[in-house]
């Protein structure tokens, strides 16, 4: 019997030490991440139009103008199209579940080659074209 209870609080122990390794974390510990665009088209290019399921509305923007909304990341994908001129297109533009998992804001930058993606503003990377209409 003693050998059983010796047994027993042994498991116990390193059941405990091996739970304290693991930090919990919640979704809501972290800060609401941000989702932030920038009209990069060319001078002369007409308005682009962004609808964000998230963000709420048609948002215009001008050259070199700016829209930011927090991404609701308790509720799943963030959804957003784009129209310019006789094309569009659909991204996420932020999803909690892969790589922007984590990330305290994900920059867009709207070009004539389509969408560009960012966590830092500086390294860009290429995400999405452009589609006719």
């Amino acid at each position: 019997m003693t050998c059983n209870i010796n047994s027993f609080l042994i498991l116990i122990l390193v059941m405990s030490l091996t739970l304290s390794q693991f930090t919990f974390y919640s979704i809501a510990d972290s800060p609401t991440p941000k989702v932030h665009f920038i009209d990069d088209l060319p001078n002369l290019d007409p308005v682009v139009k962004i609808n964000c399921v998230v963000g709420g509305g048609t948002t215009m923007l001008h050259k070199y103008e700016e829209y930011s909304f927090d991404a609701d990341i308790t509720t799943g994908l963030c959804a957003c199209y784009a129209i310019w001129n006789d094309s569009t297109t659909k991204i996420t533009a932020y999803d909690p579940f892969k790589v922007d998992k984590g990330q305290p804001i994900v920059h867009w930058s709207i070009r004539d080659t389509g969408f560009w993606k960012s966590f830092d503003n500086r390294n860009w990377n290429f995400y999405e074209k452009w589609f006719p209409n």
